[in-house]
């Protein structure tokens, strides 16, 4: 009788631990990398000025790497921008010694406080990526929207 009890109890828990199973679902790990298109935007609030420029964006396993489309080009002089980020509930951009658009009518020129450097909220709108960021002094916005183009 022990035996048919244990036998039971046995093949009670095969069966609740098999219907439980197909309850686990995995979420898919989320990933930045690919090659995108869009816009960056820096806004001065104080001085009333907003910059706007086409761009091509990479983002790899850990670097991104930000260019004025040429295809698409604004007459506005935003350095190459190449660095690392971070990904956790928002993103962290480290930008790394930025330098002026090769062939794009800059003079060699561009200010580098305009980059895309600091702490961005990360939104995921449909097929798209917009990443904000706002100085705690509420005097500078960056905005990067962007569309992935491939993996």
């Amino acid at each position: 009788m022990r035996r048919i009890l244990s036998l039971v109890a046995f093949m009670a828990l095969v069966v609740i631990a098999l219907s439980c199973a197909s309850d686990i679902v995995l979420e898919e790990e989320f990933s930045l990398k690919g090659l995108y298109k869009g816009k960056y935007i820096w806004k001065d609030n104080v001085l009333d000025q907003e910059r706007v420029q086409n761009i091509e964006w990479k983002f790899t396993d850990i670097n991104f790497k930000m260019n004025a489309d040429p295809n698409n080009f604004l007459d506005e002089c935003f350095c190459e921008a190449w660095g690392t980020y971070e990904l956790t509930e928002r993103i962290k951009l480290d930008e790394n010694s930025p330098i002026p658009e090769p062939d794009l009518g800059c003079g060699g020129s561009c200010d580098k406080e305009l980059g895309p450097d600091g702490l961005f909220t990360l939104e995921q709108p449909g097929d798209s990526i917009k990443l904000t960021y706002q100085s705690n002094d509420g005097d500078t916005l960056k905005q990067i929207l962007l569309v992935r183009v491939s993996q």
